[in-house]
């Protein structure tokens, strides 16, 4: 019977039949179990959960990935710190400790200075195992895997980091399959940005020590303000102007969460005058690009542009005069039964690869790239400054802090346990 067990819980683990804890169940059960399922099934289960959680490790390279077993990197990554998380839920009385506390540190670094008035310079370290480190990137969709990169932080993307706090990512592993969709005036739309939620680690390769970054809830399309909407609307919406070809169905969206490294230190007191708050860093994802099913408004805008121009020579009294954005509101509210915008609606649906009848879901691909952003940011009245980047407009609020202090910060605070 002992011979057999490995192979049916590698089966039921692999369907999906029991989980993690199951599986932390069953390795009390004996020592034989506990054996198989902690060190012989590495290779079998534990590569297996890893790729299936935390996709963005099948794009290691077998050097890096080969460091620890695939159970240890399963283990680090889950259980990841978030350190010095500022605003995760803190209370306006806690976030005013900070602030005492941020000036506290301040008094005495000025007690330290040989110059009055000044900060003691910056230990001159050498912060190369900080660099030699990798950004791993997990967003999902309901669940499930929507898109997954790793990104080393070689020199190229270093000094893209180090002076304008970006990162251009070239290769996606694109693991979403379909996903749900809501028509709405002819057009396919993701059911709401909050479906949509990742995380971004950083791996230190010196000792593979594990830092969760950021928590990535918010995907959002108009970064200025913030919308929840998930997609701006295209010129079609409001241009009767335009060529069917240049009405395009890719969007793009960006996703951002809190901020890591918040709780005042000696290093970060350093940043902005006495009046600042310093909100730590920010790991986003900017210009995620999504490639969407042509939709029942695309096949039907000739016809919507026509429909308007019969429109503006004779106006319907109840509604005034609409422009073209109005009256295409009003053709295509509650559309999809409307006998003359059918057909269009039924194209939409025959050309929408992985459309599915009956559970309305239709195939939408990622697009080739995006871009990864660190921000440092300062409060001051409500304002936030970006700092420490070689590019930004006040050097003087860095007092000589750079990104490469900061990440070594965040590998080294005591909420980053090393585990196992």
């Amino acid at each position: 019977r002992n011979t057999v067990l490995p192979s049916i819980i590698s089966l039921i683990v692999k369907n999906s039949f029991i989980g993690i804890k199951d599986l932390g169940t069953l390795a009390c059960v004996s020592p034989t179990l506990n054996r198989y399922i902690c060190i012989d099934a590495d290779d079998d289960i534990w590569s297996h959960l890893l790729f299936q959680f935390w996709p963005s490790t099948t794009m290691l390279s077998k050097e890096v990935l080969g460091g620890l077993p695939f159970r240890k990197w399963y283990e680090r990554l889950t259980c990841s710190y978030h350190p010095g998380d500022f605003v995760g839920g803190q209370s306006n009385r806690s976030v005013l400790g900070f602030v005492e506390q941020r000036k506290e540190l301040r008094e005495q670094l000025f007690s330290m200075g040989d110059v009055e008035g000044e900060f003691p310079p910056l230990d001159s370290q050498d912060f190369e195992s900080e660099m030699d480190a990798m950004i791993l990137i997990d967003v999902y969709c309901r669940g499930e895997p929507f898109l997954c990169t790793a990104v080393p932080l070689v020199e190229e993307n270093l000094n893209s980091l180090l002076t304008d706090g970006r990162i251009k990512v070239n290769k996606l592993a694109r693991t979403c399959g379909s996903m749900r969709m809501r028509c709405q005036y002819g057009e396919f739309r993701l059911a709401g940005g909050n479906c949509f939620h990742g995380k971004v680690h950083l791996v230190r390769l010196s000792d593979y020590k594990v830092v969760l970054a950021n928590e990535l809830w918010f995907m959002v399309a108009n970064k200025m303000s913030h919308e929840s909407t998930t997609f701006e609307r295209d010129a079609s919406f409001s241009n009767p102007n335009m060529k069917p070809e240049d009405i395009a169905p890719n969007r793009s969206f960006f996703m951002y969460g809190g901020h890591v490294g918040g709780f005042p230190s000696l290093l970060n007191c350093r940043l902005g005058d006495d009046d600042y708050v310093f909100s730590g860093a920010r790991f986003d994802l900017d210009n995620i690009e999504l490639s969407l099913p042509r939709s029942a408004y695309y096949y039907g805008y000739e016809y919507t542009v026509s429909k308007y121009r019969e429109y503006q020579m004779c106006p319907d009294a109840e509604n005034d005069e609409l422009d073209f954005a109005g009256f295409r509101e009003l053709m295509w509210h509650n559309a999809r039964n409307l006998p003359e915008l059918v057909p269009f609606f039924e194209r939409a649906e025959n050309e929408a690869m992985g459309y599915a009848a009956d559970t309305r879901y239709y195939h939408v691909k990622c697009g080739p790239q995006c871009e990864f952003t660190l921000t440092v940011l300062l409060n001051y009245a409500s304002i936030q400054h970006r700092v420490v980047a070689d590019d930004d407009d006040a050097p003087h609020l860095r007092n000589g802090v750079t990104l490469r202090h900061i990440l070594h910060e965040l590998f080294e605070r005591p909420e980053c346990v090393l585990l196992g």
